[in-house]
């Protein structure tokens, strides 16, 4: 299944232990006609206790900023288990919906007070398919704010600020059609797997 975003953490090996953010990677979606989001992946380990994460993917803004992107789908929260190894964490696509092309698109991660860990490289040689030129956005002032109790608003709002650092983040999508693969991507999301 085609892959978008930084799906290898080849290089990116430095550690940050994170509380009450609302994070985003973003770059330009590839110049393929139907496709259809089926999952999103983080690259997180647990901490001292679980903490509940929220997840998105916008499509909109510019590549200089994701405010006034249009939420493409909120797909709910996640737990990042206490304590837990590094590994992929995948939530499974509900909506299932079509990807635009050659767009601005933002994958979003909020959490509130508790921290858990988070990998990252400062070089862009690890952005993968995201920009390079700003690294992650920390968004501030947003609607629903940091609470991963309460959704995404539908268009971003509040300001953003850049800091020099790459997630292996990603997206999975499928050309062409709705989800074939809805068990095995409900597998991953309860295994944190690939």
């Amino acid at each position: 299944m085609p892959t978008w975003g930084q799906s290898s953490i080849t290089g990116i090996t430095s550690t940050a232990s994170v509380s009450s953010v609302f994070r985003m990677m973003g770059g330009t979606s590839p110049n393929v006609d139907g496709m259809v989001l089926q999952s999103l992946s983080f690259d997180f380990a647990g901490g001292a206790s679980d903490r509940t994460v929220r997840c998105a993917i916008y499509q909109g803004g510019s590549s200089a900023s994701p405010i006034n992107a249009t939420l493409l789908e909120d797909l709910g929260t996640f737990t990042v288990t206490a304590s837990e190894p590094r590994k992929f964490w995948t939530v499974a696509s509900t909506t299932n919906p079509t990807i635009v092309k050659n767009t601005a698109t933002w994958l979003a991660v909020k959490a509130g007070a508790g921290s858990f860990t988070w990998y990252f490289s400062s070089s862009s040689a690890q952005a993968g398919d995201f920009f390079t030129g700003d690294g992650r956005a920390g968004i501030t002032g947003a609607t629903n704010g940091f609470d991963p109790a309460l959704g995404f608003p539908a268009t971003l709002d509040g300001s953003n600020s850049y800091a020099a650092a790459w997630y292996a983040w990603y997206l999975d999508y499928n050309v062409g059609g709705a989800a074939p693969n809805a068990s095995r991507s409900m597998f991953y999301a309860l295994n944190g797997m690939r």
